[in-house]
């Protein structure tokens, strides 16, 4: 699924053809960039690799704690079929292991596979708690935010190679996006003097506006030629730089308006937006409104 950025010279326009008539370049867009220079993202990774050194931890205790057994397993190529051994000594003969000692068998197999992982799991281990102490020792200052630190007298000469949060969230919110273009015949106005189409997405954009979460409204997400999907917002998470869907179902009495909404979902987890990852979903009901508390608390999950 493509969002579509529109690059017009002109208002975004339509017509009663092809949808593709709408936009005169589609780019592709990487929907959930991650920027190695960020703080947040470096502080993740060595997270990441502390997880990762417990994990083979585990591997070496395993491996080690291991049954162990005399000697060593010995496979001989036969041309049509395996046979194995077990080696002990130079004084001592190959001991065929035949169907009346496959626990010895078995032993052994386990052995050499023990002894393979262990090799493996300390190599890897040591390169991780390598990388761990060396990004500790270095400390993981955010890039982005040594511009900030010169005197406003000096900025105006220089052009910043990495943009801060804010600075990424302004260019992020000057896209022009592809919006929906279907008639709304409410009086709904946001505080942005956005024209939206039910009162709790009035509750929903205002939060956003209120939290300082950038946002646009109702923009055109494309499936393939003859199909398109129009969440009711795209939304910045400006630390971490990574974009949401968020979708507010609304009549959730009804019983074929559910279907809809299941659908929709399912659809949106076909094209890489699952629920409750980089999917937001809010639901009301005639005797169940929206609480605004709820959209906060969602905010604060997701998108602080």
């Amino acid at each position: 699924m493509v969002a579509c950025d529109l690059y017009l010279d002109g208002e975004n326009s339509t017509d009663n053809g092809n949808f593709f008539n709408m936009v005169e370049k589609i780019p592709l867009k990487a929907l959930f960039l991650k920027f190695w220079w960020k703080e947040s993202f470096m502080n993740e990774i060595i997270e990441e690799m502390k997880r990762c050194s417990k994990k083979l931890d585990s591997l070496l205790s395993l491996s080690l704690n291991a049954k162990k057994i005399r000697g060593s397993l010995v496979v001989k190529n036969k041309g049509d079929r395996l046979e194995f051994y077990r080696y002990i000594d130079q004084a001592s003969l190959l001991e065929y292991l035949g169907s009346n000692k496959t626990d010895i068998l078995a032993s052994l197999a386990q052995k050499r596979y023990d002894t393979q992982l262990l090799k493996a799991v300390k190599k890897q281990k040591k390169a991780v708690d390598f990388c761990i102490k060396k990004l500790e020792e270095a400390g993981m200052e955010d890039l982005s935010k040594i511009y900030n630190g010169f005197p406003a007298e000096l900025k105006q000469y220089i052009k910043p190679r990495l943009d801060d949060d804010e600075h990424y969230a302004a260019k992020w919110q000057a896209k022009n996006y592809a919006t929906s273009k279907r008639e709304n015949d409410t009086e709904n106005y946001t505080s942005k003097g956005e024209h939206v189409r039910s009162k709790s997405e009035v509750i929903i954009a205002d939060r956003f506006y209120v939290k300082g979460i950038p946002y646009h409204y109702e923009p055109i997400f494309l499936i393939d030629e003859n199909d398109y999907l129009v969440p009711d917002f795209i939304i910045l998470n400006k630390r971490t730089r990574k974009e949401f869907l968020w979708e507010h179902f609304g009549m959730m009495e009804k019983p074929q308006y559910c279907l809809v909404a299941l659908s929709k979902i399912e659809t949106y987890a076909r094209e890489g937006y699952i629920f409750g990852k980089n999917l937001i979903c809010t639901f009301e009901s005639k005797n169940h409104p929206l609480n605004f508390k709820y959209v906060d608390m969602l905010i604060e999950e997701y998108l602080k």
